[in-house]
């Protein structure tokens, strides 16, 4: 049998907005022309327009809720820009396709009287407006003011301002539209002026960072103790490859041009599930994180890079697949329309079956059955229609333990080895795990099609170094105990001068061979150090 051909996702888009907006502007009209329907609309008109003030709030209000609604269901984003894709484009243009069928309705079958009366409720709308913006601007108030909320309200202003200009020329002048708009236009001015100045502040401080940026240093090349306790007592995440062990960067470069090339020479435009193996500590999430800002730094030709970071840690063996599926539609929404992939959660489901028949009704008919394998697909070819790929990292698979571990990491496995075959070239896994057990190799095959493994670093070079210094620090402090004959350092290495060599040096030699990662490395300096 012949596989039947759906539409390409672009025209599939399209074909939806479409029906959305012909659907609803069919309702619309329709029910603008019942009886009941108008006496409700004409008694609760009366309500609002008895104090003008009550009108404008809930008109207000309403904006606000309406924002909070379509973040909910992933159709609109405080992060998200206000570029239009043809081949994707959000679901919002079902609304403006409906404004215009409507708006065409309403100019060829009425007079030019009933259409200003029909649009003399825009003036509610543009207040409706300033709530979603003025919540969106809330949103981003703890961020850097973006581009995006700039030219938006530059956008709303000068709209705005046209409707102003008609509405006083054709109805009369409104106090409160005319105040509403003189926000728009102040907010816009502001927004300008702030965006401006933290980009000339930004350009600043990147000339600073590269004016003061130093050769980097691995823990063996420290010469002082300062720079030792400063190091060591530092135990965050590492941002940028150049920041990493030398070591360490081998691992991140050769991740990233995989990444970026979709596998080898010879195998391109494929998707890439890489296992980062290593112990506790040693240095993994670093790499993921120097890996993503590495993709983030594009040239303009090439796709833009999501990246979704999964902590697997406490989840459920069951339902590991949909709070992977979930989190990644909440990252993806942060950049794509992600509305068409809405669905209640496992557990909102589960909920529901528990109250009943009634509610195990409704479940059925809310959820349906979630196929990961569709979702990712569908995923995929979005991603490919927008010119973005995906990077998902999971973290934390093997922590946990008993079998609820086991289970929760064979789920992982099965997952990602169900995907392999599905073509999915813009969709990318790298999970990070330890490779202790011999469970954690056994599923590695299973998990990905690259493997690396972070090679045990020799940390007696550094231990050494760390203790003379320390031993220079008690001659120049005077801790020394009375009986002492010796008086400097400088006499106490002349007169031990092999005591601190790597293979002399017994401390060293036996702790490295419990330390097994940089982040156990740090621990311990901070310990002796106390």
């Amino acid at each position: 049998m012949s596989q039947v051909k759906t539409l390409p996702i672009t025209a599939t888009r399209w074909l939806s907005l479409l029906l959305c907006a012909i659907t609803a502007a069919t309702v619309t009209v329709f029910l603008s022309k019942v009886g009941f329907v108008q006496k409700a609309y004409s008694s609760w008109s009366a309500i609002l327009n008895a104090n003008p003030i009550l009108h404008y709030s809930c008109a207000f209000l309403a904006g606000i809720g309406i924002k909070l609604l379509l973040d909910k269901f992933y159709i609109s984003h405080a992060e998200r820009g206000i570029g239009f894709s043809w081949r994707y484009p959000p679901v919002t243009m079902s609304l403006w396709l409906s404004v215009t069928i409507i708006g065409a309705i309403l100019y060829f079958t009425s007079n030019q009287e009933e259409l200003i009366a029909a649009t003399s409720c825009f003036e509610y709308f543009i207040v409706l407006i300033l709530g979603s913006s003025i919540i969106t601007a809330y949103q981003q108030s703890n961020e850097r003011i973006s581009l995006n909320l700039v030219v938006c309200f530059s956008l709303i202003a000068a709209t705005s301002t046209a409707f102003i200009y008609w509405h006083i020329s054709q109805i009369g002048f409104s106090w409160p539209l005319f105040i509403t708009v003189d926000v728009y236009i102040f907010s816009a001015i502001f927004l300008i002026i702030k965006y401006i100045n933290e980009c000339i502040k930004a350009k600043w401080n990147r000339n600073q960072i590269t004016l003061e940026r130093t050769t980097n240093l691995s823990s063996g090349d420290f010469k002082t103790l300062d720079q030792f306790k400063s190091w060591f007592k530092d135990d965050s995440t590492i941002k940028s490859t150049e920041g990493l062990e030398p070591d360490l960067q081998v691992y991140a470069k050769r991740i990233t041009e995989r990444l970026q090339n979709g596998g080898d020479k010879d195998e391109k435009d494929l998707a890439q599930h890489i296992a980062l193996c290593g112990p506790y500590g040693c240095g993994k999430s670093s790499i993921v994180e120097s890996i993503v800002n590495g993709l983030a730094k594009k040239p303009e030709k090439e796709s833009i890079w999501i990246h979704s970071d999964i902590s697997t840690w406490g989840a459920a063996s069951g339902s590991v697949a949909h709070v992977v599926l979930s989190h990644i539609i909440d990252d993806i929404s942060q950049y794509i329309d992600m509305c068409a992939f809405r669905a209640l959660p496992k557990h909102y489901t589960e909920a529901l079956k528990s109250g009943g028949s009634i509610f195990q009704f409704a479940s059925t008919l809310l959820a349906g059955p979630v196929d990961i394998e569709g979702s990712f697909q569908k995923l995929n070819d979005v991603l490919d229609a927008t010119n973005h790929k995906l990077l998902i990292t999971l973290q934390d698979v093997d922590r946990g333990t008993g079998d609820e571990n086991e289970k929760r990491l064979n789920d992982i496995a099965a997952l990602l080895d169900r995907l392999k075959d599905k073509n999915l070239s813009n969709i990318n896994f790298i999970v990070a795990m330890g490779n202790e057990k011999s469970l954690y190799i056994e599923v590695q095959s299973k998990l990905a099609d690259h493997i690396e493994t972070i090679v045990s670093e020799d940390f007696k070079k550094a231990l050494c170094e760390w203790a003379k210094l320390c031993t220079e620090e008690v001659f120049e402090n005077d801790m020394l105990l009375t009986h002492s004959s010796i008086s400097s350092s400088e006499q106490y290495f002349n007169q031990n001068p092999l005591t601190f060599r790597q293979t002399f040096y017994q401390p060293a030699i036996i702790s490295n061979n419990f330390i097994v990662s940089i982040r156990v490395l740090k621990r311990v300096m901070r310990r002796v150090s106390k």
